[in-house]
Protein backbone atom coordinates (compact mmCIF):
# COMPACT_ATOMS: atom_id res chain seq x y z
CA UNK A 1 0.00 0.00 0.00
CA UNK A 2 1.60 3.78 -0.54
CA UNK A 3 1.24 4.60 2.97
CA UNK A 4 3.22 1.64 3.92
CA UNK A 5 5.66 2.54 1.39
CA UNK A 6 5.82 5.79 2.37
CA UNK A 7 6.48 5.09 5.83
CA UNK A 8 8.72 2.80 5.04
CA UNK A 9 11.08 5.26 3.61
CA UNK A 10 10.82 7.38 6.83
CA UNK A 11 8.05 9.85 5.82
CA UNK A 12 4.92 9.84 8.53
CA UNK A 13 3.73 13.23 7.71
CA UNK A 14 0.94 12.25 5.17
CA UNK A 15 -2.45 13.66 4.48
CA UNK A 16 -5.03 11.91 2.39
CA UNK A 17 -8.03 14.28 0.99
CA UNK A 18 -11.26 13.10 -0.14
CA UNK A 19 -11.89 13.70 -3.78
CA UNK A 20 -14.90 13.41 -6.06
CA UNK A 21 -13.69 13.40 -9.84
CA UNK A 22 -16.60 15.23 -11.33
CA UNK A 23 -16.43 18.95 -11.87
CA UNK A 24 -18.47 20.40 -10.37
CA UNK A 25 -19.86 17.66 -8.12
CA UNK A 26 -23.28 17.94 -6.62
CA UNK A 27 -23.16 17.96 -2.83
CA UNK A 28 -25.37 14.79 -2.69
CA UNK A 29 -22.34 13.07 -4.59
CA UNK A 30 -19.42 14.26 -2.72
CA UNK A 31 -19.04 11.34 0.08
CA UNK A 32 -17.96 14.20 2.83
CA UNK A 33 -17.98 11.42 5.62
CA UNK A 34 -15.13 9.44 3.62
CA UNK A 35 -13.18 12.23 5.22
CA UNK A 36 -13.82 10.82 8.76
CA UNK A 37 -13.27 6.82 7.95
CA UNK A 38 -9.97 8.04 6.39
CA UNK A 39 -8.63 9.74 10.02
CA UNK A 40 -10.12 6.32 11.53
CA UNK A 41 -8.98 3.77 8.87
CA UNK A 42 -5.42 5.30 8.34
CA UNK A 43 -4.40 7.52 11.16
CA UNK A 44 -3.77 10.05 8.96
CA UNK A 45 -4.42 13.78 8.67
CA UNK A 46 -7.61 13.85 6.14
CA UNK A 47 -9.16 16.79 4.52
CA UNK A 48 -11.51 17.42 1.32
CA UNK A 49 -10.27 18.28 -2.42
CA UNK A 50 -13.49 20.15 -2.59
CA UNK A 51 -15.46 20.02 -5.75
CA UNK A 52 -18.45 21.41 -5.10
CA UNK A 53 -20.06 24.79 -5.25
CA UNK A 54 -19.99 26.82 -2.07
CA UNK A 55 -19.12 26.53 1.42
CA UNK A 56 -21.87 23.53 2.64
CA UNK A 57 -19.15 20.77 2.02
CA UNK A 58 -15.53 22.45 3.51
CA UNK A 59 -17.67 23.32 7.13
CA UNK A 60 -19.49 20.01 7.25
CA UNK A 61 -16.04 18.47 6.68
CA UNK A 62 -14.39 20.39 9.53
CA UNK A 63 -16.78 18.94 11.83
CA UNK A 64 -15.94 15.25 10.83
CA UNK A 65 -12.35 16.32 11.69
CA UNK A 66 -10.68 17.47 8.28
CA UNK A 67 -7.37 19.82 8.62
CA UNK A 68 -6.66 20.64 5.41
CA UNK A 69 -9.06 21.96 2.51
CA UNK A 70 -8.60 22.51 -0.95
CA UNK A 71 -11.08 24.86 -3.05
CA UNK A 72 -11.61 24.89 -6.27
CA UNK A 73 -12.77 28.26 -7.61
CA UNK A 74 -15.34 28.51 -10.25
Amino acid sequence: MALDACKRMGNNNIALLKSTSSYTAPIDEANVCMVKDLINRFNAISGLSNHTLGATAPVVVTVFGAKIIEKLLY
